[in-house]
């Protein structure tokens, strides 16, 4: 039972991205899985293979999280596609956000990377302060400046008024 909703969620993922990248053209997410939980990889496998299974959101690079009081889990998919095109890997979006990651010596990462797919595990050493729920959020913020900083992700106009509105963020998508 715990699968197939891991694979709805997917699904209900692919198509807020659609929508997104219908709306703004953006073709990289990074996301939160409400499902999938700590050390449950295959939980996490099953978002991705619903995202995957719509034909829009098949060529979008992604980056899902998951996380429980003890661990991060990680899946990534860049489309070959998206790695020619733009010269950016899922290795090389795993690595840019490590680089960026605080307190990384009271982490243990475990990592299966490819160019175009990837597993990504973290356990915290709470002896230490770091906190999974903590590092997941840091992640999802240095995802954004990673693909900020290839110009994957448009840069945030601190001038606009819409700013005060996070359109993806309303229809459900997690940066």
């Amino acid at each position: 039972m715990a699968e197939k909703n891991a694979y709805k969620e997917g699904l209900k993922k692919a198509q807020q991205f659609s929508s997104v990248h219908k709306a703004g053209g953006l073709s990289y997410f990074c996301t939160i899985s409400d499902v999938a939980e700590g050390e449950h990889m295959s939980l996490l496998e099953q978002v991705m293979k619903g995202i995957n299974s719509d034909k829009k959101a098949q060529h979008f690079g992604k980056l899902v999280l998951a996380c429980d009081d003890n661990s991060i889990m990680a899946m990534i998919h860049v489309p070959h596609e998206l790695v020619s095109q733009n010269h950016f890997s899922a290795s090389d979006w795993v690595d840019g956000i490590w680089d960026k990651i605080e307190n990384r010596d009271a982490l243990d990462i475990e990592k299966d990377m490819s160019e175009e797919n990837g597993r990504l595990t973290l356990r915290v050493n709470q002896e230490r302060e770091v906190f999974a729920f903590k590092v997941c959020s840091e992640m999802m913020e240095k995802s954004s400046q990673v693909l900020r900083e290839k110009n994957l992700l448009p840069e945030r106009d601190d001038d606009d008024d819409d700013d005060d509105v996070d359109y993806a963020q309303s229809i459900g998508i997690e940066w």
